[in-house]
């Protein structure tokens, strides 16, 4: 089969097409035929060896992927079939086949779109688990989005108007925010991040509220200025 490996650690043109052998499923696996595979940042950190835990070369990087169950390994149990569409993440998605622990594919409806689907575990299950699990927001409440445009920050805009808040997506440039509007944000408004101005703009427009979320896309790293005086609104 084809796959991208990463041959040595440098650039992006160190990542290159090969041939390797197709794996096998071992008990418990299931074998995916890859039809989509994401790019993220944290991927091209591991590829580029930038990223905290550092691979041996040669690898094949890519951690999210979509696809066609093609064959089931011994003792799996959950009941997926070859033939059945699924996504997941996992080592080595940035190839025609991965093998990979049945119980962690999630399977997916025929109408899925399985490019969509490639990117949705990552993005959606760390903004569901920001916002519900650690940010406990309910109905009614009104949720700030910075950076609204990207991966997570766009799940959060998504997962913030099905969980009933009102939702505040703030974008850098008029491209990213007409993208943010699209999602039609319940009774909000797309703010400008520019500077002091824009903080001013929030402080006002937030005055009146009952309850803020910030909602920050590098949750575990403190906001500078101009953003940091926004938290506690």
């Amino acid at each position: 089969m084809k796959a991208l490996r990463v041959q040595q650690y440098g650039h992006a043109e160190s990542i290159a097409l090969a041939e390797v052998p197709r794996p096998e499923p071992k008990p418990g696996e299931i074998r995916v035929r890859i039809e989509a595979s994401g790019i993220s940042f944290v991927d091209m950190l591991v590829a580029r060896g930038g990223y905290q835990v550092r691979r041996t070369p040669p690898f094949t990087p890519g951690s999210e992927f979509s696809g066609v169950v093609d064959a089931v390994g011994p003792g799996v149990t959950s009941g997926l079939q070859i033939g059945d569409r699924v996504c997941g993440t996992g080592r080595g998605a940035w190839a025609q086949y991965l093998c990979h622990a049945a119980e962690y594919l999630h399977p997916l409806p025929s109408t899925c779109n399985l490019v969509e689907a490639s990117v949705v575990v990552v993005p959606f299950g760390t903004a569901l688990y920001a916002l519900r699990e650690r940010g406990n927001l309910v109905a009614g409440e009104t949720l700030l989005v910075l950076g609204a445009a990207g991966g997570v920050g766009y799940a959060a805009v998504q997962l913030g108007n099905a969980l009933g808040a009102r939702v505040i997506a703030v974008a850098s440039t008029e491209a990213k925010r007409l993208h943010c509007g699209m999602l039609r944000p319940t009774k909000s408004w797309i703010a400008r991040a520019i500077g002091r101005t824009s903080q001013s703009h929030l402080r006002g427009r937030a005055a009146w509220m009952s309850y803020l979320i910030l909602l920050a896309t590098l949750l575990r790293t403190p906001l500078s200025a101009p953003w940091a005086g926004v938290v506690g609104i």
